[in-house]
């Protein structure tokens, strides 16, 4: 299947076999119509990230959904992210960064408090040893080792500040 999210009108997939487009909005259990974010995880589940609502996992059946209260600390989600690694599953948004454990079904969330360099992220990368890239809107990039389990994170505000060892 091919999932492509929308401005208003929710979440739309074509079944590869039979060619046959289904629309999924707020009717059948999307927490938002605004879906600015996609990403299937290592179970193949689907993760919508919204406008204003967090995000929404498909398991093929239904929708669960995940708001500030149950997930994500940001409801504006910009982008999300699994890991190669482990098969987490990383939400940039509004308020930072969320991480959703699929071992041990918990969240973790990151902020400025954490040592990002901005509440804002906007952006996701991996590496293959699952290290993570967080673009920000205008702090540059914070990189998050997986051999330090995530717990400091190295600012990078241009090119001159990176090694070889970073990239």
């Amino acid at each position: 299947s091919i999932w492509a999210g929308t401005e208003d009108n929710g979440l739309w997939r074509i079944d590869a076999s039979t060619q046959k487009w289904t629309q999924f909005t707020t009717k059948d259990g999307l927490s938002d119509n605004d879906v600015y974010a996609l990403a299937v995880d290592k179970q193949n589940r689907v993760w919508a990230g919204h406008l204003n609502h967090g995000v929404s996992v498909w398991n093929g059946t239904s929708w669960k959904n995940y708001d500030v209260f149950s997930g994500p600390t940001g409801e504006r989600v910009f982008d999300i992210a699994v890991n190669p690694k482990d098969g987490d599953v990383w939400i940039a948004h509004n308020f930072g960064l969320s991480r959703y454990s699929v071992s041990k079904n918990t969240w973790s969330n990151y902020s400025r408090a954490s040592g990002l360099p901005s509440d804002q992220i906007n952006s996701l990368a991996f590496d293959a040893s699952g290290d993570l890239y967080a673009g920000t809107l205008c702090d540059g990039i914070a990189i998050g080792r997986a051999a330090e389990t995530y717990k400091t994170w190295q600012n990078v505000r241009g090119l001159d500040e990176l090694s070889a060892s970073d990239v």
